[in-house]
């Protein structure tokens, strides 16, 4: 807001151009005095600076103080006069535009700025108008200390009619509040006066200056907690509004709040320090209540606004539901910020009852988000809690997902399924599931014929876990491959590991027909001199006579 205070050198003749005809002769006297008192004080002022000139000295005389004395006394009465009569015509709005003018002029002395303030005049103000804004400007800017209660309650009457000047005020006031000398009892009713109002600012630049002023406010200041959540609040009201740039500026400031409560803007040297999950929690904890949930689906719906919005839920992860899940995945799949969306999910499925909606809606493990290497890593934060993994052996794409994972061409993945396999308390259901799908097939191939052995072992221990469920024939295709790997010679560690699989897998008859075919207890018989290989010798010749008996 630009205060018009550019009004004609010479009061005098201002007065006399443009008002005189409005005026009667008693103001254009008042202009009259106060041009001589401001001359006056000039003068007693230059004296001053050269008290010690003889000239000075020479003209001193033993009436000089009670000259001076009367002369500021004369003042003072002809100030009080000035003011109050302007400020009762302000009041009865005559000529309120060229009053306020004249007010404003004459505050501009230092002087007499002090003694408006001293006598409370801008307390006797009772009318609600622009002309009052240009007063108001001057006490703000040159003497904020002084604000009262009473400036309160003209910022409030003013609001509705000029929102963007009593915006700019407070704008101005915050600047002073780190001065001790400002009243700290009417810091937070004049700072209320906007934080509360929003309503005032739904559109256009006001908007945009409005969010700017909340910003500024949060970045500045420290503030109770009651506060940041008075402030988001008026911040999600924006979001409702029509203009794209106020709702875009809106999102920015619910970040920056967000950021100064976790604290996570203070660590901007120190991000190996920051623990990301306790920060978030900070800020869920103060405004989960009051998050704008159903605006910002309905932003997920428009281009413009899915950036920003996806942005604020990072910053302060909702609840999920249904809906909301849809949405993020619809985004995640097709939109340009499908990567932000990815992030959003593997955020709120850190949370069990939001994984929980994640597996029971699995739709998803069969979607690339926006890679399946994405949707890998979402079902894996999933998995990560105990309560829900039950979840998942029920998921009727559970098959796909791992078939698809063996689609990633990596040794990396392989292990990660052999992980996920055993994490997931499976049932013989999915073990039927997964064989008939021809994925054990597959899994077992690239893991037993893999030249790294630890995926070799991986895959052993994979045979293991899974026949301590149930008998699958994929079982029978690798009876020979075990074997050969018991027989080599260049790892002890996996021919015993070898051994032992081949041994419980024996338990199932028709993988002890089909070890016996290829002289499983050969094998084992020639490692038998082997402490550590002797034992598992003896147990399979326990299974024999079992099957002989």
């Amino acid at each position: 807001m630009k205060c018009d205070l550019k009004i004609t050198r010479n009061i005098t003749i201002f007065f006399k151009n443009n008002i005189v005809s409005k005026f009667d002769n008693l103001y254009i006297e008042k202009v009259f005095k106060i041009q001589e008192i401001n001359g006056h004080s000039k003068q007693i002022m230059r004296n001053k600076k050269n008290t010690d000139s003889p000239s000075f000295a020479n003209s001193y005389s033993p009436n000089h103080h009670s000259n001076e004395h009367k002369r500021s006394t004369d003042k003072s009465h002809q100030l009080k006069q000035f003011y109050s009569s302007l400020i009762d015509s302000l009041n009865d709005e005559q000529n309120s535009k060229e009053v306020s003018k004249v007010i404003c002029k004459s505050l501009t002395n230092n002087e007499n700025l002090d003694y408006f303030i001293e006598q409370k005049f801008y307390d006797k103000i009772t009318i609600f108008n622009r002309n009052v804004l240009d007063i108001c400007y001057i006490i703000v800017s040159k003497r904020p200390e002084c604000i009262t209660l009473r400036t309160v309650i003209l910022f409030k009457n003013m609001l509705k009619q000029f929102p963007r000047e009593v915006l700019f005020l407070s704008s101005l006031f915050a600047q002073h509040i780190s001065e001790k000398s400002v009243n700290s009892s009417v810091i937070w009713p004049v700072l209320d006066v906007t934080i509360n109002n929003p309503k005032y600012f739904m559109n256009d630049e006001k908007g945009i200056e409005y969010a700017t002023f909340l910003v500024y406010l949060v970045q500045e200041f420290n503030f109770p907690n009651e506060k940041y959540q008075k402030i988001w609040s008026s911040c999600c009201y924006l979001l409702q509004s029509q203009n794209p740039e106020v709702v875009k500026y809106a999102y920015n400031a619910l970040n920056q709040i967000a950021d100064k409560i976790s604290g996570m803007s203070a660590f901007s040297e120190n991000h190996s320090e920051i623990n990301f999950d306790t920060c978030i929690e900070k800020v869920k904890y103060l405004f989960s209540n009051i998050f704008p949930s159903e605006t910002i689906l309905k932003h997920l719906h428009q281009d413009e606004y899915i950036r920003p919005a996806l942005s604020l839920m990072l910053h302060c992860p909702p609840e999920l539901d249904s809906e909301l899940l849809m949405s993020l995945l619809e985004i995640a799949r097709k939109s340009k910020n499908g990567m932000k969306a990815t992030l959003l999910l593997l955020q709120l499925a850190k949370d069990p009852e939001n994984a929980r909606i994640l597996i029971l809606n699995s739709k998803w493990m069969v979607m690339s988000l926006p890679t399946f290497i994405d949707t890998m890593k979402l079902f894996m934060v999933c998995l990560t809690h105990r309560k829900t993994r039950s979840l998942f052996i029920e998921c009727p794409e559970l098959a796909s997902f791992f078939n698809n994972l063996l689609k990633i061409p990596t040794d990396e993945t392989l292990s990660i399924v052999c992980t996920l396999l055993k994490r997931i308390p499976l049932t013989k259901g999915n073990l039927y599931d997964l064989s008939d799908s021809n994925f054990f097939s597959e899994f077992f191939k690239r893991t037993l014929n893999n030249e790294n052995l630890i995926l070799i072992k991986s895959g052993i221990l994979t045979i293991h876990f899974i026949s301590m469920i149930d008998f699958i024939p994929d079982f029978l295709k690798l009876t020979k491959q075990i074997v050969s790997l018991i027989n080599q010679e260049y790892d002890d560690d996996l021919a015993l590991m070898a051994s032992s699989v081949a041994v419980e897998l024996c338990s199932y008859t028709k993988c002890f027909n089909s070890f016996q075919k290829y002289n499983l207890g050969n094998a084992l018989k020639m490692k038998s001199n082997n402490p550590k290989f002797k034992q598992n010798y003896k147990k399979f010749n326990d299974i024999i006579h079992s099957y002989q008996s």
